[in-house]
């Protein structure tokens, strides 16, 4: 009777490990569009529970067989669940980890206190045995909960550098925990074990020590960069600014001008001085084309940054066009003044490295249901994603410059959005949808 409800203990133990283990995996990613959440829980969740039961069953402890609680795990974060193989990999090797750690401490702790070997503790039938269950498995729960809670605020900061240093100290804390548990597996006195102890905890807190001083550099250099960007953009701010009212001066000017130039190429039609009259036309022709509004919008920061850009555009020898909605509610001017000036920047420089062929650059902007879709095009000689597929900057003094791309990618993640570079026949396409703020906070 005893072995019966003993075994009966086991099995819900194991099947507690398996569902948490794959609730953890689940939050800690998240499901496709097409999941069925009741249906990854009882296929990932029974399969765990099965293989913890089935390697219990073969041995005490599992060694290199627990490689296929990972596994197990993958294959469904794969196959049902969203991110980055990564960040699957990861997800699925922190409830092996943590069960261990917690395991091994528990175990050396209740160990020392009741004058019992691991072992004992492991295939006993005692109350000290139940209590022991009972303290790992609560304290897995404790511990998913704040891992996923850690993880949920500063995980998407880490690139692949940084993980790879979390995972390295990790790794190797975890095999130097396994050396020292092994050797507590065996009859050791208890002035030992508190050794033993202390020294896993010792790693435990360097790694935890290791983790937050790699966050907070992570956090300093994103607000020095945030800094960079912010100057960035007043600078820019600035510069439309300026170039719109200069542009605003020399229509006046052009204007106030005109009527005189009016009256000489009258009176030189009257004098019948038609050659001089063309010449007159021609520059004056010239002079309209550099100060060409090519968009007239309802915001003045489109305005001023697409009618200066296609203004230097023009003057150097591409050809321009612009299709665009009248009102851009819901889209800040700064991030408005940011993308266009990023985007056009690039073009033109792109265009200029056209040697032989036609350069012209297109803007097309339409709105649908409070998303704004940007299309900027420029020609090309040769494939630009083939020869600087990460699109870094190519020019010679690095320092300022290489933002363009970063901020586009910025602003895109900002109003919920995507973004695309790609490329069509001999033209470079940047493609950028926002989704109005107005549309997200009704």
């Amino acid at each position: 009777m005893i072995d019966l409800m003993w075994n009966a203990i086991e099995i819900s133990v194991n099947i507690y490990q398996g569902f948490i283990c794959a609730y953890f995996v689940l939050k800690f990613l998240s499901p496709k569009p097409t999941t069925n959440i009741k249906l990854y829980y009882l296929l990932s969740g029974g399969l765990h529970a099965l293989l913890i039961t089935v390697l219990n069953y073969l041995t005490v402890f599992e060694g290199f067989a627990s490689v296929l609680y990972i596994l197990e795990l993958l294959v469904f974060a794969v196959w049902m669940l969203n991110g980055n193989i990564v960040k699957k990999i990861i997800a699925s090797i922190i409830p092996l980890l943590t069960g261990f750690l917690i395991s091994t401490i528990c175990l050396n702790f209740f160990s020392s206190i009741n004058h019992m070997s691991i072992e004992e503790l492991v295939i006993g039938e005692g109350y000290i045995r139940a209590i022991t269950l009972f303290s790992i498995q609560s304290l897995y729960f404790i511990c998913f909960k704040i891992i996923l809670k850690l993880f949920a605020t500063d995980n998407d900061k880490f690139d692949l550098s940084e993980w790879k240093v979390v995972i390295s100290i990790t790794v190797v804390s975890i095999i130097m925990i396994a050396l020292l548990h092994t050797i507590a597996i065996y009859n050791i006195d208890d002035h030992q074990r508190i050794y033993i102890n202390l020294a896993i905890l010792i790693l435990l807190t360097l790694d935890i020590l290791t983790y937050y001083l790699i966050g907070s550099l992570i956090k300093k250099n994103s607000l020095q960069h945030e800094l960079d960007l912010l100057r960035l953009t007043d600078h820019y701010h600035k510069r439309y600014l300026e170039n719109a009212n200069l542009q605003n001066e020399s229509i006046r000017k052009i204007r106030h001008d005109l009527d005189n130039t009016l009256s000489a190429t009258y009176k030189l039609l009257s004098d019948g001085d038609i050659d001089a009259a063309m010449t007159l036309v021609s520059q004056n022709r010239k002079l309209l084309k550099h100060t060409e509004t090519y968009i007239s919008s309802n915001n003045r920061i489109v305005n001023a940054v697409i009618n200066s850009k296609f203004a230097s555009a023009s003057a150097m020898g591409i050809q321009v066009s612009c299709l665009s909605v009248n009102d851009f509610d819901g889209i800040d001017e700064i991030d408005l003044c940011n993308l266009l000036s990023n985007t056009l920047d690039n073009a033109i420089v792109a265009c200029l490295k056209n040697i032989g062929m036609q350069k012209w650059i297109t803007v097309d902007i339409y709105s649908d249901n409070d998303m704004y879709t940007f299309t900027i095009k420029n020609s090309i000689e040769q494939s630009v994603l083939d020869s600087n597929p990460e699109l870094k900057t190519t020019k010679h003094h690095k320092s300022g410059h290489g933002y363009g791309t970063q901020i586009i990618k910025d602003i895109a993640n900002k109003y919920n959005g995507r973004y695309d570079f790609y490329e069509q026949g001999n033209m470079f396409c940047c493609k950028i949808i926002l989704q109005s703020n107005t549309s997200s906070s009704s």
